[in-house]
């Protein structure tokens, strides 16, 4: 085989790994922060956009419950207390992506703030995302509170 054809084919093949490389990062950071928006939507109580960021038939299991969207409507409907705010910061350990589906695992860390008084709760979350048209949504979490 001739030397520039095989520097051809090599160039094609390196330049495939850089853009599939690329691409995965992309949908990587998307899918992360479309955890990011979601969380960002439920410490406002934006309940249109947790819609959004979520499949239809979104299940969140909860320290041993099963929310849907009409929960988490019905949890954000309740007046919250004076003076209220919530931060979440992540720390993503695992993300996982296939063509339409994707997994991810994560430390939660929340900070909240009332009138009353500060406190701070860390969860370890899982969440699997499907992709829809072109945005990653939500369609199932797992949340387990960390002591």
């Amino acid at each position: 085989m001739n030397i520039r054809v095989v520097k051809f084919v090599s160039l094609l093949l390196l330049s495939s790994v850089g853009l599939t490389l690329h691409a995965q990062d992309k949908n990587v950071k998307a899918v992360q922060e479309t955890i990011n928006t979601f969380f960002k939507a439920f410490s406002e109580g934006d309940f249109k956009y947790i819609q959004q960021t979520s499949t239809v038939d979104f299940l969140l299991l909860e320290q041993g419950m099963i929310w849907t969207l009409d929960t988490l409507q019905n949890k954000l409907s309740k007046p919250k207390p004076a003076g209220y705010s919530r931060k979440n910061r992540f720390d993503f350990f695992e993300t996982r992506i296939t063509v339409k589906r994707a997994w991810v695992g994560y430390h939660n860390y929340a900070d909240f703030e009332t009138a009353a008084g500060k406190r701070k709760i860390h969860w370890l979350e899982s969440a699997v995302l499907v992709k829809e048209k072109k945005s990653w949504k939500l369609e199932m979490m797992h949340s387990t509170i960390v002591q």
